[in-house]
């Protein structure tokens, strides 16, 4: 007697289901810890891709968003992110756009 192949097709279809919603529970579990942990002043000068001392600037400017416990500066990824977008330079389509509004 033949074995059914569906049977086969439908057991591998299970394990995969299973590898891909554990592999997304990881994934989830990494993007809020990631979220949590604060930056110091290195982790903020890697994360924006500029030197320490540029950060000390920023923070003595007091320009960039960071927060302090004792002598200790920190940094929240989301608030760098934010901080981001938020200098964003338009580019020359945008200025058009909006000159024509």
């Amino acid at each position: 007697m033949v074995a059914n192949p569906f049977n086969d097709l439908e057991q591998k279809l299970d394990n995969l289901t299973s590898m891909v919603s554990e592999l997304s529970r990881q994934l989830n579990l990494l993007h809020s810890l990631e979220k949590d942990n604060p930056l110091d002043m290195a982790g903020a000068a890697e994360f924006l891709g500029v030197t320490k001392s540029v950060i000390y600037k920023f923070t003595h400017k007091r320009t960039i968003p960071h927060f302090k416990r004792g002598k200790r500066i920190y940094f929240s990824k989301e608030e760098l992110r934010k901080w981001l977008a938020h200098n964003r330079k338009l580019t020359v389509e945008e200025i058009k756009a909006q000159a024509k509004l």
